[in-house]
């Protein structure tokens, strides 16, 4: 895999990939399927939750993001391609007079 890896996209990052970056991605990937964070913190064993969101959770995906913004009808429209969201993290709230 690490051949494959550097081959395909040319980034030699692919040669220091070790547990921790498979577990991450595994709880990511949980995450996104809609698997709530309680349930995966005990299938990954992570005891902590401010050591589970700010040092394993990686970013979600635009499709995960564009589903959950679609259940919540102030958050509807707007840019996402232009927005990164990290788990744990709230939009700023809309002043009465915008919405």
């Amino acid at each position: 895999m690490d051949r494959l890896g550097r081959e395909e996209t040319g980034d030699e990052g692919w040669q220091y990939l070790d547990v921790h970056d498979l577990r991450r991605t595994w709880g990511t990937y949980l995450l996104e399927q809609g698997v709530i964070p309680s349930v995966v913190m005990s299938f990954g064993g992570w005891e902590d939750w401010d050591t589970f969101r700010k040092h394993y959770l990686g970013e979600f995906s635009p499709e995960a993001i564009r589903r959950e913004r679609g259940k919540v009808d102030f958050l509807e429209g707007g840019d996402e391609s232009a927005e990164v969201v990290h788990p744990g993290t709230l939009p700023a709230p809309k002043s009465h007079s915008e919405g």
